[in-house]
């Protein structure tokens, strides 16, 4: 299993529309790719956010988030215009 994290923040004025497109077309392209797909915002601080993208093997990983076809460049592009200091990690299950 692979784990990739994203912190970010979202500015106030783009909140809505980014859980809409989050909703009905970031969140859903992943997981038809096998992913889960999970985001979380902070309780003390609205406009910071934790996205956590699971990957069955390193393979899935690779495949889907290294080697991007255009529709994972467009949908990674969505992503990029309302997320701002973006940090990402990438974490493998060892137990």
């Amino acid at each position: 299993m692979i784990l990739v994290t994203y912190s970010y923040k979202v500015p106030q004025e783009l909140f809505d529309e980014y859980l809409e497109v989050t909703h009905k077309r970031i969140k859903p392209f992943w997981e038809g790719r096998g992913c889960r797909y999970e985001v979380y915002r902070q309780k003390d601080d609205p406009s910071s956010f934790l996205k956590l993208m699971f990957f069955e093997d390193e393979e899935a990983f690779r495949k889907n988030l290294l080697e991007k076809d255009e529709e994972t460049s467009e949908v990674v592009a969505l992503f990029r215009k309302f997320a701002q200091e973006v940090n990402r990690k990438v974490f493998k299950k060892v137990t």
